[in-house]
């Protein structure tokens, strides 16, 4: 079992050892990743925002780490997480792919939240993560969110039975310690 903060514990449930946070509630999101990184990132050095949007990840964690690579292939989103950042020399925002394969660069904290489920292809799922996983720091940690569901499948969304995305994870080089469940809203 995950032990977090009152603060973050007050607004889920915790129910045979998964970490059920809503799926929009963005601040609830942040405080999950935010606690996470605190107690298990060993070393803040530098922090890999992998499909970081607007940056609401990386903004909310910009004070505890020495630098942040911001990567995004979405111009539009990234335009406006560059914006975010605008005077903050210990962040960088890219869309440009070669930026993650910068010599002597290892990431203490990658962040890939929900991002790994549009990779439709099992093929580049494995390499994205290989990728990820050869740019860690030694004590390196991915805070992974996605939605695991009973295998249900859209044509743009993976959604991954947890023993399935655990298996992607450990063939990368990882260990899924714990899963955090998103609620879906009904109705």
């Amino acid at each position: 079992m995950c032990h977090l903060g009152k603060s973050v514990l007050k607004n889920m449930g915790i129910l045979a050892g998964v970490i059920r946070v809503h799926m929009f509630d963005q601040d609830l999101r942040i405080n999950v990743v935010r606690e996470l990184t605190a107690k298990y990132a060993d070393s803040r050095n530098v922090l890999l925002d992998f499909g970081c949007g607007t940056g609401d990840f990386s903004w909310a964690l910009r004070e505890e780490f020495q630098k942040l690579l911001l990567f995004d292939p979405c111009a539009e989103v990234l335009e406006q997480a560059k914006e975010r950042f605008a005077g903050n020399d210990k962040a960088v925002a890219t869309s440009e792919y070669s930026r993650l394969h910068s010599p002597g660069t290892r990431w203490d904290v990658i962040l890939p939240i929900t991002v790994l489920q549009h990779i439709m292809s099992d093929a580049e799922l494995e390499e994205t993560l290989s990728v990820l996983h050869r740019g860690m720091a030694q004590q390196g940690i991915f805070v992974v969110m996605e939605i695991c569901s009973d295998g249900i499948q859209s044509s743009h969304e993976r959604s991954w039975l947890y023993k399935t995305f655990s298996g992607f994870m450990e063939r990368g080089g990882g260990v899924a310690a714990f899963r955090i469940r998103f609620l879906l809203p009904i109705g």
